[in-house]
């Protein structure tokens, strides 16, 4: 399934090579319609047709549009009902530019979704400091949160090698499982 604020492709699960390679066709050529997102929105969906247990691999930076208690108490909602229903992993992409950005003057900063913008004074280093400081607790607060619930979680970060992070991942996911 590949989504924005709405489902925009369904492929019902299959087994097979062929199967895996269609998935990744989709993806790759996926030219979205809408630009914001809305995951709970997405494992609603998933929720409903998907009759059998199935593997979810969801894949997102979890940048909320709405940065409300409210909006992240019902994403985290919708994360329980599916790791109950489905085996739930969960990819979290970070940029590592987000969490240290280096002094370099005034920024135009443009949310990629909602065309939001602002000014950021990245001359600062109060700014970047409290800017690196907020980066920091959300990413922690957001692994707890997924930690206490039981989901996988696996953090990965842009302009980085990840395929030996999955490998290394699925391994010891493999381990666990093995001793329960």
């Amino acid at each position: 399934m590949l989504f924005s604020d709405r489902v925009e492709h369904f492929l019902p699960p299959q087994k097979g090579n062929n199967h895996v390679l269609r998935v990744i066709r989709d993806i790759l050529f996926f030219e979205p319609k809408h630009k914001r997102t809305n995951i709970a929105a997405a494992l609603d969906y998933a929720n409903q047709v998907l009759h059998r247990k199935a593997i979810i691999l969801l894949i997102s930076d979890f940048c909320l549009n709405d940065p409300a208690e409210s909006a992240m108490s019902r994403l985290m909602t919708k994360l329980d009902l599916t790791h109950h229903k489905h085996d739930l992993v969960v990819f979290s992409i970070g940029d590592p530019i987000e969490r240290s950005m280096l002094p370099s003057g005034l920024l135009m900063v443009e949310d990629i979704e909602t065309g939001e913008q602002i000014l950021l004074d990245a001359r600062s280093p109060s700014t970047l400091e409290r800017y690196r400081e907020l980066a920091i607790r959300e990413n922690e607060q957001r692994r707890n949160l997924f930690r206490k619930r039981g989901i996988d979680l696996i953090e990965l970060e842009t302009g980085r090698p990840y395929i030996k992070d999955i490998i290394r991942f699925f391994k010891n996911r493999e381990r666990r499982r093995r001793k329960i």
